[in-house]
């Protein structure tokens, strides 16, 4: 049983090898604990790998490992870490910016987009764009889930000394858990912030499906019909979980923010790629919105109101082509190799074309159906209807 556990366990994690036989050997009937594998934090923190280096840095660290939280420890207590740089300062020009959402930023690259009034990134929850002062921060693994588990790893340890003695053999644990005087061993203000910061679990997701989210369990709100891009399929693709550490990892061992932005990009590449000539094609017509009300309200022109009601209706239709979930289903890896990043013509990107019409036909018909659809309809009689007077 030991020893097909630690297969299980990645290979540089091997260290905790002395403290897994401990526990089984002297708790046979009990689960193993969450072990405290090292979180991955961002890379812009103003407390880097080689943080203790730095008088500055190191002087923080020293503060937070120093820092003991005893029980009951809870979520207010805990919070993101700031970022020394802000990645898009050129056109998002703040000064201040958590050290995870600049993190992602800087990952988005292309995929930040200023428009007339305002800095737009894309949102890997539900594939739209949104402003970056709107993307919130979220953790997939619910930050709830992730304090349980820490405080299950120090309840272990404070009940068996020699597994707490293995623990903090590992180079680096003694700053993650401190004695003080007589009293059992508690976490640290290091050790509970590290895991609350850990990038592999944050994404970003704009304020609307953020709320929609809410603190649920990831695996269940992957399977949530606001989370149409992935669903039992991803789900799927990352099962077994691994379940060993205080960080839940998939089975091919990353973190599930990590996964899940990777199966946005490979397994809906055709969405990610029109998303962002949706967002042009909706700034230009807002634009041109604005212009027609502008010339209107001046000369009192009719013509205005179906030009406008026109553009509208072009926004919805293709925000609801944009929504619908089998379009973005990709044919395969060569096939989206060639509708992504090639022109060249053949039978998967036809496939792919035609997919993208019935789509659109669905989507108009189904606009048409609500109340929006209906009220601009009603607007269309009333602008072309004769004057009756």
């Amino acid at each position: 049983m030991r020893l097909k556990r630690l297969a299980t366990l990645e290979k540089k994690y091997q260290q905790f090898s002395s403290a897994v036989y401990v526990w089984e050997s002297r708790h046979p009937d009990q689960p193993l604990p969450p072990l405290p594998f090292f979180p991955k934090l961002p890379d812009n923190i103003w407390m880097p790998k080689q943080w203790g280096k730095h008088s500055s840095h190191g002087t923080m660290k020293m503060r937070l490992s120093n820092d003991i939280l005893a029980d009951p420890v809870s979520r207010r207590q805990l919070s993101f870490f700031s970022s020394a740089t802000n990645p898009i300062q050129s056109i998002y020009p703040v000064k201040t910016m958590k050290a995870p959402k600049a993190h992602r930023l800087n990952e988005m690259g292309n995929h930040i987009v200023k428009t007339s009034d305002s800095v737009q990134t894309l949102c890997c929850g539900c594939c739209q764009y949104d402003h970056i002062e709107y993307m919130e921060m979220d953790h997939l693994q619910a930050a709830s889930d992730i304090l349980s588990r820490q405080k299950t790893l120090i309840r272990a340890m404070q009940s068996d000394p020699l597994f707490s003695e293995e623990i903090l053999n590992i180079e680096g644990m003694s700053e993650y858990f401190k004695y003080q005087s007589d009293a059992p061993i508690l976490g640290t203000k290091l050790f509970y912030l590290s895991y609350y910061n850990d990038i592999s679990n944050i994404w970003l997701l704009s304020r609307r499906l953020n709320r929609d989210k809410g603190n649920k369990q990831s695996i269940k709100w992957l399977n949530f019909q606001r989370a149409q891009y992935y669903g039992a399929k991803f789900v799927d693709y990352i099962s077994p979980l691994n379940t060993s550490g205080i960080m839940i990892k998939t089975y091919h061992g990353q973190g599930l923010a990590d996964a899940a932005q990777q199966w946005l990009v490979t397994h809906h590449a055709i969405a990610v790629s029109l998303a962002k000539p949706i967002l042009s094609i909706e700034q230009n017509a807002y634009e041109k919105s604005r212009n027609i009300t502008h010339a209107m309200e001046e000369n009192g022109s009719t013509e205005g109101v179906k030009k406008g009601m026109g553009l509208a209706r072009t926004c919805w239709l293709l925000e609801a082509i944009l929504e619908e979930e089998d379009l973005m289903l990709s044919q395969s890896e060569s096939a989206l190799s060639d509708m992504i990043l090639d022109d060249k013509e053949n039978e998967d990107e036809q496939v792919a074309i035609q997919a993208f019409i019935s789509a659109g036909i669905k989507a108009y018909q189904d606009q048409k159906k609500r109340s929006r659809g209906n009220s601009i309809d009603e607007s269309f009689k009333q602008s072309e209807a004769p004057d009756a007077s």
